[in-house]
């Protein structure tokens, strides 16, 4: 069977466009130096409505702006087309589930929020102390945040659609886990621990997008895309193309 001129089955090869990996970086720059801005202030505040606000305001930042919105940037880079046996060279139409697309922006910023919260939470003249109590939160912190981050990204990845069937290297799956373990924990500290200066804040929100966009394309090498009669469509879903540029 053919679909395209692809044959059933087959392998579909995969390429980048480096303008939208670039945007991406941008993307998660903007999204961290706004989180970093925000816990600049969340480091001192002292009323417990506005620490909440600024909490949820900055697991945005983070949460949204730095990872989902980079996320569906850097899916927009993915071209699918090139059968391996085939020879095709037509690109597949790859759409987004709506519903999963929405509940992974909301998993998101809680999960981000949730981290901001375990890691401040305290004296607020100890929430730049590195000691004991820090490392422990951090580590707590730094679990939380990158589970979510996995799990967001492979949401992401569930909610494709189009005529393609996916398999994961369950080794590149823990790579990219590894790597979300090391960006959360760089990143927290660098949230809450390091000196609040411009300079220092603009370098600090470079560090943190290469290390989410060093996540999401080690993840999504995990897949591999094989061509399939029937699209490919998560149950119940509806299902449309998404620009990650508008969305972000």
């Amino acid at each position: 069977a053919t679909t395209c001129g692809y044959i059933v089955g087959e392998e579909i090869g995969q390429s980048w466009g480096g303008l939208v990996i670039a945007n991406s970086l941008l993307i998660a720059i903007a999204g961290a130096f706004t989180s970093l801005t925000i816990t600049s202030h969340l480091r001192h505040c002292r009323d417990r409505f506005w620490f909440i606000i600024f909490t949820l305001a900055a697991g945005l930042g983070l949460g949204v702006n730095t990872v989902w919105s980079m996320h569906f940037v850097g899916m927009q880079a993915l071209n699918l087309g090139g059968g391996k046996i085939s020879g095709a060279t037509a690109l597949l139409r790859i759409e987004f589930e709506v519903g999963v697309t929405v509940l992974s922006a909301i998993a998101a910023w809680l999960v981000a929020a949730a981290g901001i919260y375990v890691m401040s939470n305290r004296d607020v003249r100890k929430r730049t102390a590195v000691d004991r109590e820090m490392f422990c939160r951090l580590g707590r912190s730094t679990a939380l945040i990158a589970v979510g981050v996995v799990l967001v990204h492979y949401a992401g990845m569930l909610s494709q659609t189009g005529s393609f069937d996916m398999e994961y290297d369950p080794m590149v799956i823990l790579a990219s886990a590894s790597i979300a373990a090391v960006a959360s924990s760089a990143g927290l500290v660098i949230l809450m621990v390091f000196p609040d200066t411009f300079v220092l804040r603009f370098w600090s929100s470079v560090i943190i997008s290469c290390a989410v966009n060093s996540m999401h394309y080690t993840g999504m090498l995990a897949a591999t895309y094989r061509v399939s009669s029937k699209t490919r469509v998560t149950l119940g879903s509806y299902s449309r193309p998404i620009d990650g540029g508008r969305v972000a």
